[in-house]
C-alpha cells in the first residue's frame, strides 16, 4: 500500500515489489546457513538449494506473489530462536502470518527450538500456547497498525471455491464426486448433498491441524535436526493438503527442506521437485494456458517421486552389492 502510494506507474511498482522480494531473498540468504548447520546440513549446498535455485528465483523473485517474503521470515524465526529463547521467533512467526495465513505454522518450529530434552506434554503445551499467542497479537497488531483491519480473515475462505489442479483435497473430491455420478441419479443427489470436493478441503484442513498439533506435542525436543525437519514436515503438509493449490505455494516448505540432512531419495526427490518447479513459470493461470498448467501440475507431482523411487532403487542395489 505505501509503495502504492509513492507511485501510479504499473512497471514502477512492479520493481519496487520485486525490491522486497530481493530484500527477503537477502534474508534467506543470512538464515538458511544457520538453519542448516544446526540441522547439520551443508550450508553451501543448503544456500545453492534455496538461495538460488530456480524455483526461488522464478517464482520467488519474477512472480507475482509474496511466498517469498513468508518463506524468509520463517525461515529466520527459525535461525533466531534457541532453548529458552522464543520470544524474537515467535514475533517473527507473527509478522509472516500477516503476510500470509499460513506463516503462522512456523509456530511449531520455534516450540520445538526453544525446549529442552525430555520436556512434558504440558510444558509443550504452555509453550505451543504461548508462541501461538504472540504470533495471533502481532499479526492483530499489524493490521491495526496497518488500517488493514482483520479483512484477511474473510479472505480466507477464497481457496474453498477455487479449483486447482495441485489440491490433493480437491481432486481427491472430484474423483469421489465423479465415482458417485457413476451410480445414477440417486448417486446425483447424493453428491449434490455431500458436496465431495468442499468436504475433502475440509477434511484436509482437519488433518493439517492435527498434523501440527502432533508434531509440536510428540516430536523429540532437545534435538535441532529432529525440531527443524519436524517443522519441515508441517510446511510440507500445509502445501500437500491446502484447500487451494499453486506452484508458487511450495515456497512455503522448500526453503526449509532444503535445509535439511534428508536420505538419498528424498534428497534426490527434492532437487528434481525444485527443478521441475523451476519451469512451471508459463504455467501461471494468468496466461490461461489451460493444458500447460495441467502438465505442469502433472509433472510436478511425477517427476519427483519417479526419481526419489529409482533414487532408493538404486541405492538399494548398492547396499546389496556391497552386502555380498
Amino acid at each position: 500500500g505505501l509503495m502504492s502510494r509513492v507511485t501510479q506507474d504499473p512497471w514502477a511498482l512492479l520493481t519496487w515489489y520485486r525490491v522486497l522480494a530481493v530484500g527477503s531473498l537477502a534474508l534467506l540468504a543470512w538464515a538458511v546457513p544457520r538453519v542448516a548447520s544446526r540441522a547439520g546440513q551443508d550450508p553451501v549446498e543448503a544456500s545453492a538449494l534455496v538461495v538460488a535455485s530456480p524455483f526461488v528465483l522464478v517464482h520467488g523473485i519474477g512472480g507475482l506473489h509474496n511466498d517469498l517474503v513468508l518463506a524468509a521470515l520463517v525461515v529466520a524465526a527459525l535461525a533466531v530462536t534457541r532453548p529458552g529463547r522464543w520470544v524474537p521467533g515467535a514475533l517473527l512467526v507473527g509478522v509472516a502470518a500477516a503476510v500470509k495465513a499460513p506463516g503462522i505454522l512456523g509456530a511449531v518450529g520455534v516450540v520445538l527450538l526453544s525446549l529442552g530434552p525430555g520436556v512434558s506434554r504440558l510444558a509443550r503445551l504452555g509453550r505451543a500456547l504461548a508462541v501461538g499467542a504472540t504470533g495471533v497479537v502481532v499479526l492483530l497488531a499489524a493490521g491495526w497498525l496497518t488500517g488493514l483491519g482483520t479483512g484477511w480473515i474473510h479472505a480466507l475462505l477464497v481457496p474453498e471455491g477455487e479449483r486447482t489442479q495441485l489440491a490433493v483435497t480437491w481432486v481427491a473430491g472430484r474423483w469421489v464426486r465423479d465415482l458417485m455420478v457413476h451410480f445414477g441419479p440417486s448417486g446425483v443427489t447424493l453428491a449434490d448433498h455431500v458436496h465431495p470436493a468442499l468436504l475433502a478441503k475440509k477434511v484436509g484442513l482437519v488433518a493439517l491441524v492435527l498434523t501440527a498439533a502432533w508434531v509440536a506435542l510428540v516430536r523429540r525436543t532437545g534435538s535441532p535436526a529432529r525440531a527443524l525437519s519436524g517443522a519441515g514436515l508441517v510446511l510440507l503438509a500445509a502445501v500437500v493438503l491446502s484447500p487451494a493449490g499453486h506452484f508458487w505455494y511450495f515456497l512455503w516448505c522448500v526453503p526449509l527442506l532444503g535445509c535439511l540432512p534428508l536420505r538419498r531419495p528424498a534428497h534426490v526427490a527434492l532437487v528434481a521437485g525444485i527443478v521441475t518447479l523451476g519451469l512451471t513459470a508459463p504455467a501461471d493461470a494468468a496466461l490461461r494456458k489451460v493444458w500447460l498448467m495441467d502438465w505442469s501440475a502433472l509433472a510436478v507431482i511425477l517427476v519427483p517421486v519417479v526419481a526419489g523411487v529409482a533414487a532408493a532403487l538404486v541405492e538399494r542395489r548398492r547396499e546389496r552389492a556391497q552386502a555380498t
